[in-house]
């Protein structure tokens, strides 16, 4: 889904694989998706990316 989408928007050539050169829109999650169902809701983003760049993080620097 991540590698296609950008193909509908014209933007494939920027977008939809993490590689040097390209946006990356990504959200860094505090744990992976092998939790329970009953634990996602205390999933909490740590960070998150927009065209490449860092807009919030509770990572510190």
């Amino acid at each position: 889904m991540t590698r296609e989408a950008p193909w509908f928007s014209f933007h494939e050539d920027e977008r939809g694989v993490l590689e040097p050169g390209r946006l990356a829109d990504i959200t860094v999650l505090s744990e992976d998706f092998s939790v329970l169902a009953s634990d996602l809701p205390q999933i909490r983003s740590d960070m998150t990316m927009v065209g490449g760049e860092i807009v919030w993080s509770s990572l510190g620097d």
